[in-house]
């Protein structure tokens, strides 16, 4: 998010109206092509990590992906899946800032939602395991979702 004469901005707001709120409003240019560079470094390590648990990587965007990851009783001891689970988005979130020392954040759930949100919860830089759909959207506004 942007500040700017005690007005908010959201990262989906079109520039036009962010100006027309926000006349002085500095911009700063991307430098896309050290973008580019570094999310194909994040895409390296998320295929690893797909490639190690027989899953697969869905790039959404340059600074988005989803990795689907199936995990067997016999790759985690113990019964606590979430905490093996909590330990690989970790793996992944290190492995991101040593490669690139670029902060990530990490929603682990059932679904693309779930982690998402997850993800979105701990910006910019932790992991969210999802372990009850309930109790994480208890509480939570539809604007959030």
């Amino acid at each position: 998010q942007l500040y700017c004469k005690n007005v908010w901005f959201m990262n989906e707001m079109f520039l036009g109206d962010a100006i027309q709120l926000c006349p002085d409003l500095l911009l700063l240019h991307y430098d896309f092509e050290s973008f580019e560079e570094v999310s194909a470094v994040v895409a390296e390590v998320l295929h690893k990590y797909a490639g190690k648990y027989n899953g697969y990587v869905e790039v959404v965007s340059c600074d988005e992906a989803y990795v689907e990851i199936y995990v067997e009783p016999e790759d985690y001891t113990g019964n606590d899946i979430y905490g093996f689970l909590y330990s690989i988005a970790e793996e992944i979130r290190k492995d991101i800032f040593k490669h690139t020392e670029c902060t990530a954040s990490v929603g682990v759930g059932q679904n693309k939602l779930l982690a998402k949100l997850g993800a979105e919860r701990v910006k910019p830089d932790a992991c969210c395991v999802v372990k009850d759909w309930r109790h994480f959207f208890d509480g939570l506004s539809l604007w959030k979702i």
